[in-house]
């Protein structure tokens, strides 16, 4: 996947990997993919207001798939089917169909550059042991245990 997003560029914008991706849902195929390793992931929290950075971008899927669509953001996120990026599950008896659920799950936000600090709005984490790491690491973020977010 990194390979996919290396070798691509927004239209009329920087390469992938010079923008910050959210997605709007950690919750996503990714995450799911990460499965072993939730002990160690925390989900930083940001700020919608980012949304409206210059040079933002929306996405209506994975950023690295053919198919998905580059907006300008904010008002790009009229094209969202909110159905779909917020879905429990993308599982779909349909093979095709399922592809399509797996890539819009994966709908990004795109900054150029940076989030800056004060656009961050603390963090999800697993469990509590994660969580004392991270308020250890992290003084001052609003730390909250979320398990359902890692698939727990």
């Amino acid at each position: 996947m990194q390979e996919r997003r290396n070798a691509k560029r927004v239209p009329n914008g920087l390469p992938i990997h010079d923008y910050v991706n959210l997605y709007f849902d950690a919750r996503n195929p990714m995450m799911y993919s990460r499965l072993n390793r939730r002990g160690e992931l925390v989900i930083v929290r940001v700020d919608p207001a980012v949304m409206s950075q210059p040079g933002a971008i929306i996405t209506d899927g994975n950023a690295a798939s053919e198919s998905t669509l580059f907006l300008p953001s904010p008002a790009g996120l009229v094209q969202l089917d909110e159905s779909l990026v917020y879905a429990h599950s993308w599982n779909d008896p349909d093979p095709w169909r399922k592809i399509e659920k797996r890539r819009a799950r994966c709908a990004e936000v795109l900054i150029p550059d940076r989030v800056r600090p004060d656009g961050l709005g603390g963090c999800y984490v697993f469990d509590e042991d994660v969580a004392i790491a991270c308020r250890g690491a992290a003084q001052g973020v609003r730390v909250e245990v979320k398990p359902y977010v890692f698939f727990g």
